[in-house]
């Protein structure tokens, strides 16, 4: 039977991109870090999805296809094609051919008419059109031709016109096929593989119903079938706008209005221009114009390019054009994909971590969010006065040496690996904080204090600035996280997104001194709310508009300063409103309410992105994560305003 044009499936072109960033947090938690695979499937025929299949069927007048029903590509299902059209009641759209099974190879190879054909045809002028070949498709042009209106179609074959069900015999796709592709398989090299495709295929044929609608259309005169006949020139008059075609044997006043050459393309891989720089890289070897794969249709065994259709001809047998070919090759594409999803997995895990991994991981998080909950207790116990340009330096710390490693880290990441990169970031840490940890002490005596003072959430000032952190935290990590992402999108090199990071840690860095100063001038919930006005602002006005560097590089400046002024103006916040001596329990319980937006911040805004196209998209795929980013910073902002209103109704007022 035969199964309906609609009912088949071919692919496009799609890529998905993977890229790495530079800085510790982006190693870990970035969305340009995806745990999925990076897959492509290349098809150089359009943009959309059947677009070669659905114009040369539209073209030709095909009303389905030349494939038996049991080459349904499910291995697992044969008749689940047949099952699918009776359940879809579309069996109207499958055709019984008594005696057997037909199929056929589609291809890039089939020709439709042109346009300036399709145009003469259409306004019925008198018409000679030459069909050139002897395959499925030069019949379908011939047929279209003549029912289009075309007076006089010269179908020529070089032989004589085969006429068969298959395109390949039916012994290397039938019941018995694996006895003939055992041959097959053990050929003695690819050079007898070859011959022994050549022989199976046979050249070009057509099917006996094709053949009835040339007979018929020769009976009456329409079309002239020229057997054994080659064409060796042809000259076009363009007074006439007529060619003129010299034939072997030589044909008396073969004189047309257009010639189709409807006699396939040969096989030449090595001149694809896709793959010219990879075969100067890493070379692999050709017969007769077809790659010699790797059983499982890979380029090599380092290399997980799989090729499949008539370029895997050498590994799946003569039907590797056909749908049987494209089972096969599923099957070995998939059991290959497995094996290399297992050993992914196996050597990286989830995400790129194994079990150990994760393990570590875990405590790197740890023990950041510990140095961090201690070092924001710590000036308060020091400074009274100057508290928020205390804080402000003491944090300004941070932002100089994360603009620092943006560098360095992604230099050591190149050079040495990220393993290496993170030992060496922990023996820096070590040499920074153990000296630190023994130096500095309590100033206070140290008291005994519960773990959680949960009696605070009764303090409606201690909620809202709780909500307020926990809110902020969401699109505080997306433009670090974003930038190197969103720098390749507007065509700059990995270096300028490293660049834009460094650049927003020194803003950071500035920011939090800034802000610092800000604290004891106007009050640290006053600076507080202005630097997350000002960051709400830069990501909902600034970034959406920044299409080249200048305007980036002005959010990156705003934006970075912005948010450094949250993190060094919040502990200042607490200490200002809880008192020194309950700064370290109500400090640790708002830092423990940043989980989530440290969590899933990033993330969100990233699953927002693909969901919109990709960093391989427009830019205006990255707005909707912009606009997630920019408008929890404004929702964090009106909760630290309703904390000012409580403290005071005066707008003015220092607080």
């Amino acid at each position: 039977m035969k199964a309906s044009a609609s009912s088949k499936r071919t692919s496009k072109l799609m890529h998905s991109s993977r890229r790495s960033n530079t800085a510790p947090d982006r190693l870990l938690s970035s969305p340009g870090i995806s745990c999925r695979l990076d897959i492509a499937v290349l098809d150089e025929t359009g943009k959309e999805w059947l677009s070669a299949w659905n114009s040369k069927f539209e073209s030709l007048k095909i009303s389905y296809s030349r494939s038996p029903m049991f080459f349904h590509p499910d291995p697992r299902d044969r008749d689940g094609l047949l099952e699918f059209t009776y359940r879809e009641r579309r069996e109207s759209e499958l055709r019984e051919i008594k005696g057997g099974s037909v199929s056929h190879e589609f291809s890039t190879d089939n020709i439709s008419l042109p346009d300036h054909a399709i145009r003469k045809i259409e306004t019925k002028r008198p018409a000679k059109i030459a069909v050139i070949g002897g395959g499925l498709s030069s019949a379908q042009v011939t047929a279209t031709a003549v029912a289009s209106g075309v007076d006089k179609v010269y179908h020529i074959v070089r032989g004589p016109l085969k006429v068969k069900h298959f395109d390949v015999g039916l012994n290397w796709v039938g019941k018995y096929k694996n006895f003939h592709l055992s041959s097959f398989w053990s050929a003695d090299g690819d050079e007898e593989r070859l011959r022994m495709l050549k022989e199976a295929r046979g050249g070009g044929s057509i099917t006996p119903e094709f053949k009835k609608i040339l007979d018929c259309s020769t009976k009456n005169g329409r079309v002239e079938l020229l057997e054994h006949t080659q064409v060796t020139r042809g000259e076009r008059d363009e007074n006439t706008q007529m060619w003129t075609l010299e034939t072997k044997p030589h044909q008396e006043k073969l004189r047309v209005d257009h010639a189709v050459y409807a006699t396939g393309l040969a096989t030449y891989f090595a001149s694809i221009p896709s793959l010219q720089s990879l075969l100067q890289t890493i070379p692999i070897q050709t017969v007769g114009g077809l790659p010699c794969l790797t059983e499982d249709l890979m380029w090599n065994d380092d290399i997980p390019l799989f090729f499949t259709g008539r370029l895997a001809g050498l590994r799946l047998g003569p039907a590797a054009g056909d749908l049987e070919g494209a089972r096969q090759g599923t099957e070995r594409i998939a059991v290959k994909f497995e094996e290399l999803l297992k050993k992914f997995w196996g050597n990286h895990g989830f995400c790129g971590l194994n079990a150990d991994d994760a393990v570590d991981m875990r405590r790197l998080g740890l023990g950041r969010e510990n140095q961090f909950a201690v070092i924001s207790t710590i000036p308060a116990q020091y400074f009274n006065k100057k508290r928020g340009i205390a804080n402000g330096i003491v944090y300004a710390g941070g932002g100089l040496g994360g603009a620092a490693i943006a560098f360095a880290l992604d230099k050591l990441i190149q050079s040495l690996g990220p393993e290496w990169a993170f030992r060496i970031l922990g023996l820096v840490t070590a040499a920074t904080g153990l000296p630190a940890a023994w130096l500095i002490k309590e100033r206070a005596p140290i008291t005994t204090a519960m773990f959680i003072e949960w009696r605070l959430f009764k303090n409606l000032h201690f909620t809202i600035l709780f909500l307020a952190g926990a809110i902020a935290t969401f699109p505080l990590f997306v433009p670090p996280f974003f930038l190197p992402l969103y720098a390749t999108s507007l065509g700059l090199s990995q270096s300028a997104g490293a660049g834009l990071v460094a650049g927003f840690s020194f803003s950071s860095a500035v920011g939090r001194v800034g802000c610092g100063f800000l604290s004891d001038s106007i009050g640290p919930v006053n600076t507080l709310l202005f630097s997350l006005i000002l960051s709400a602002i830069s990501m909902l006005v600034i970034w959406p508009v920044s299409n080249s560097l200048g305007p980036l590089i002005v959010f990156v400046i705003v934006n970075g300063a912005a948010n450094g002024g949250f993190f060094s103006t919040m502990p200042t916040v607490v200490g200002s409103v809880f008192g020194s001596r309950r700064v370290s329990v109500a400090m640790g319980m708002i830092v423990t309410g940043w989980g989530g937006g440290y969590l899933m911040g990033a993330p969100i805004a990233g699953y927002l992105l693909a969901a919109y196209g990709g960093e391989n998209s427009t830019l205006k795929a990255y707005h909707p994560a912009i606009f997630y980013a920019g408008s929890m910073a404004l929702a964090s902002s009106a909760l630290v305003l309703l904390l000012k209103l409580n403290l005071d109704k005066s707008p003015l007022k220092r607080l």
